[in-house]
């Protein structure tokens, strides 16, 4: 049987499309033979046959699958633990799904991994659980549920993000504030576009104030137009090119980019260092020692140091453990 979803393309389309259900034995990932998805492993042995319309793939030991416009949930051995029934569904983020039915009063609900409805939800906008809380706007703020359905955060903030590694951004027109899970603030700034907190440290922005304000209530000195600041509030890694914008890292690396219309983009080291040159025209974040990167309309899988990997790279990016986002 030849499968029409390559390798190569799957690695390509990140961990957020692909999800893969890992341990030290099982690693699956989405394949498609015609019109029909299913998984197969790294040794590209079909595991759970192609009868499926779409998945999105396996998080927390379960992947969400569509049969005749209804989704549902299945096991690493293809059993369907959750009947298709519902006409959208999100992955398993701790221990919990997002499904949306046909109940004008209650569109969205949240089941656990044996598919009992824990609450249901009459916001249409509130995200999947993230760190213990889900998002969702009411009255136009910010704010944020826990697992059993309750309001346990209101913040004054019209937009915000999800929670990761336990903090999240909520921001206005002018200001964004870093809050933890608990609603206590981590940082204050004057400015916004922010990126999320990754490896304990967020890459923020210092452009146009001279201090921003830290976890401990005290004005902390803008070190530069880009920084990284650790969950204190507190810079970490000044060392940055005002020319360069800095993203989140993943296995100990960073992207750099620079902005343009025909924008390259590097990799730091944690330190702040650039390791690997900002020269290629797309990048995937590292993982597991590997990223896959574009230059002149070719791509490459290289290693840390900026290697190409050969053929050592894809297996051990793709064998990745599925966790509580």
């Amino acid at each position: 049987m030849k499968y029409l979803v390559p390798l190569t393309f799957i690695f390509l389309l990140g961990s957020e499309e692909v999800r893969a259900f890992g341990s030290a034995s099982v690693c699956l990932f989405p394949v498609k033979n015609g019109a029909k998805w299913g998984f197969m492993d790294i040794n590209d042995h079909l595991v759970i046959p192609c009868t499926f319309d779409s998945t999105l793939g396996f998080s927390e030991g379960l992947a969400a699958v569509e049969s005749n416009n209804e989704w549902g949930f299945i096991d690493n051995t293809g059993k369907l633990i959750v009947r298709p029934q519902y006409f959208h569904i999100e992955s398993f983020s701790c221990g919990l799904a997002q499904v949306w039915t046909k109940d004008r009063k209650y569109p969205t609900s949240f089941i656990d991994t044996t598919g009992k409805v824990v609450f249901r939800c009459k916001y249409p906008d509130v995200t999947s659980f993230y760190c213990q809380r889900a998002r969702v706007f009411i009255h136009k703020k910010v704010c944020y549920f826990n697992r059993r359905g309750k309001i346990v955060l209101r913040t004054s903030f019209p937009y915000g993000g999800v929670f990761h590694e336990g903090i999240a951004q909520v921001w206005a027109a002018h200001s964004a504030e870093f809050i933890d899970t608990n609603g206590n603030r981590i940082a204050f700034f004057y400015e916004m576009g922010h990126e999320d907190f990754s490896e304990g440290t967020a890459s923020v922005l210092g452009q146009e104030h001279s201090f921003y304000i830290n976890r401990a209530g005290e004005g902390i000195r803008v070190p530069g137009m880009s920084f990284y600041m650790d969950t204190l509030g507190n810079p970490t890694i000044i060392n940055t090119i005002d020319s360069l914008v800095y993203f989140p890292f993943s296995d100990g690396m960073a992207e750099v980019c620079l902005p343009g219309t025909d924008h390259k983009s590097g990799f730091i080291d944690s330190t702040g260092k650039l390791i690997i040159p900002v020269i290629y025209d797309h990048v995937t974040p590292f993982n597991r020692g590997y990223a896959s990167v574009i230059r002149a309309g070719k791509t490459y899988i290289i290693d840390k140091k900026g290697n190409d990997a050969g053929e050592e790279g894809p297996s051990a990016f793709y064998c990745k453990k599925c966790s509580c986002k």
